[in-house]
């Protein structure tokens, strides 16, 4: 969601993840998120499937290794495209609105505003197709 998470989202993302207790999430962040005190505790709350990566240099290593992502439709979509990472993108600013519009044109799956029911839902989506 940024790496400072200026949407305070995070959080709000990993309780619909919570809703699936069989997935291990990889969330990357960075120094600069000013909830990280509140994301640290969340996560070790939730240490059995959530690892929290800050300023992490593995982040192509972690898309690798991953089932699909949750991002923001910026620059970090591009890398999620083209290693070809099933992935749901949630807008969070105004200079992502062009290209969320793009993405909903195509039928990606993606999000004007962060709604965690609708969240849920494109997640199961996601998850039914593979």
């Amino acid at each position: 969601m940024g790496g400072s998470d200026p949407s305070e989202i995070n959080i709000k993302v990993l309780k619909v993840l919570k809703k699936f207790p069989n997935m291990e999430v990889n969330l990357v962040t960075t120094q600069s998120n000013r909830n990280l005190n509140k994301l640290k505790e969340f996560v070790n709350k939730h240490k059995k499937n959530v690892n929290l990566y800050i300023n992490s240099s593995k982040i192509a290593s972690l898309m690798n290794k991953s089932d699909f992502a949750i991002v923001t439709p910026s620059v970090t979509l591009n890398e999620v495209y083209f290693m070809e990472l099933p992935f749901i993108a949630i807008k969070t600013a105004e200079n992502q609105k062009e290209l969320y519009k793009f993405l909903k044109k195509k039928e990606f799956l993606c999000m004007k505003k962060f709604k965690k029911k609708k969240l849920k839902k494109l997640i199961d989506k996601l998850i039914n197709q593979n």
